[in-house]
């Protein structure tokens, strides 16, 4: 085996930290653009002067991320960097000032009221420099994301285990397929995130082609149609057992593939009809036993 020499790059710069935010919060990370094939980048930053310097960069697609605190918020912005023969001295990473979209959580049954400070809400957008955030409600459930640009939104909500996101409302309209739109005269309007308790239990085995059980392998739940940006995911016990505890109400697919190639995105492997999947129609309260079976 030949050994070469490869000429790396580095990206240096700082981060302008906006008012309001605790100067220790912040961060930045450089990432290969998904496209990219590279390897994955995580350097803590210096917390003492906003400053980064990542080094040994191959030429490439990468994305830098800066994130920071603010309140009960984070707020990101990201930055494309194209490495190609030259450094990236002198970068300078801003946080957008933009738009704030208002919203609340509230429980579907008050006789079961989820606490909506356990509620965890994120907007993500691929659009390159965009801002996007995260944040959890306040006691009342009450939550405001800041500082957001233009464009449309993918919405994330993390739940505790014993709930799930009933319904969502924007501007007045039930939201079907998890996207939300800031215009550029800003966000039409509130965000309502219904939340419950009470859903139904999914349960089962997976088996590999022998009949026999399977430890420790992921089973993934996913909606009807399929969304492969937002889905559960549990590991199998040491009998091949899995559960799935307060399911939405609506049609399911369990599924399930026999390795897991990190460079083979689940939604590809499932497009390939590898694995096995098994589809269930769950109601509020319900209980659910399956078998899967992968194939040879």
């Amino acid at each position: 085996m030949q050994l070469r020499k490869v000429r790396t790059f580095r990206a240096s710069g700082r981060v302008e930290v906006p008012g309001g935010v605790d100067p220790r919060s912040w961060s930045v990370h450089l990432g290969p653009n998904p496209a990219s094939g590279l390897p994955s980048w995580m350097v803590p930053a210096d917390h003492g002067e906003a400053g980064f310097d990542f080094r040994g960069l191959l030429p490439g697609s990468y994305v830098l991320r800066a994130t920071c605190g603010k309140g009960q918020q984070t707020i990101s912005t990201q930055v494309p960097l194209e490495v190609t023969d030259s450094d990236f001295d002198g970068l300078v990473v801003t946080f957008p000032v933009g738009f704030t979209l208002a919203g609340a959580v509230r429980s579907a049954d008050d006789g079961a009221r989820i606490d909506p400070t356990t509620v965890h809400i994120s907007l993500y957008t691929q659009a390159p420099g965009a801002a996007y955030g995260r944040t959890t409600p306040e006691a009342s459930g009450a939550f405001a994301i800041q500082d957001l640009s233009s464009g449309r939104y993918q919405l994330n909500v993390r739940m505790p285990e014993h709930g799930y996101v009933q319904s969502v409302r924007y501007a007045g309209e039930v939201v079907r397929d998890g996207s939300i739109e800031i215009r550029a005269e800003g966000a039409l309007g509130f965000l309502e995130i219904v939340v419950a308790s009470g859903g139904g239990e999914v349960t089962g085995v997976l088996q590999g082609a022998d009949g026999e059980p399977l430890s420790n392998h992921a089973v993934r739940l996913l909606t009807e149609p399929p969304r492969f940006d937002r889905f559960g995911i549990t590991h199998t016990d040491q009998n091949g057992r899995f559960w799935f505890r307060d399911v939405a109400p609506g049609s399911h697919w369990i599924f399930a593939v026999n390795v897991v190639v990190p460079a083979i995105e689940v939604q590809e492997r499932w497009e390939r009809h590898e694995g096995a999947a098994h589809e269930v129609t769950v109601h509020a309260g319900g209980q659910y036993d399956v078998t899967l079976r992968l194939p040879k």
